[in-house]
């Protein structure tokens, strides 16, 4: 028995885009069972009992909300999908993007972030260490009295995350 006339159409809608990203997250991991604990979770959801509430007053715009989010929802992963297309293109276009691609851990979403932090002008970096300094990698090394210690601070720019994403247990040289 549907609540509301417009609870199928919110299952249906719910169903076409958790469907998609399921497909998409199947491609990315093909060896996964995603579609079938997808199908599994809407089930207990299904399932799960009674509503929490049966007022018209409060389900009606919550189910208008989840419908005009669900539409937001997919622009914004279409307008994703061309901006991650573009960037593509736009790192296969640059000179050292073999470089960056070949990097141990650097996919293709940390390579072309790297590729813009390293920048054109590598000159302007004397060693590694000025680089970890710049994007604010580089230890700092503390004391006071007889005790010492050694932390990471960002740098003065605000630090560069894909950098500090990529360190983990890789050493920058020049």
């Amino acid at each position: 028995m549907s609540l509301h006339p417009h609870q199928d159409l919110l299952l249906v809608r719910s169903n076409e885009f958790m469907g998609r990203r399921a497909v998409e997250r199947q491609r990315r991991r093909p060896c996964s069972d995603r579609r079938s604990s997808f199908a599994r979770r809407l089930q207990q959801i299904q399932a799960a009992g009674p509503a929490l509430t049966t007022d018209a007053a409060i389900i009606v715009p919550a189910q208008a909300l989840t419908l005009a989010l669900t539409t937001l929802l997919k622009v914004i992963l279409q307008q994703l999908s061309e901006f991650n297309h573009k960037i593509t293109r736009l790192f296969e276009a640059m000179p050292d993007a073999e470089v960056f691609a070949e990097l141990p851990g650097a996919g293709p979403h940390l390579a072309p972030r790297l590729l813009v932090a390293f920048g054109n002008d590598r000159c302007r970096f004397t060693s590694a260490q000025a680089f970890m300094s710049y994007v604010g990698i580089a230890p700092v090394k503390e004391e006071s009295g007889k005790k010492q210690w050694v932390h990471w601070q960002a740098s003065p720019e605000g630090g560069l995350p894909s950098v500090g994403n990529w360190r983990g247990g890789h050493v920058l040289s020049f």
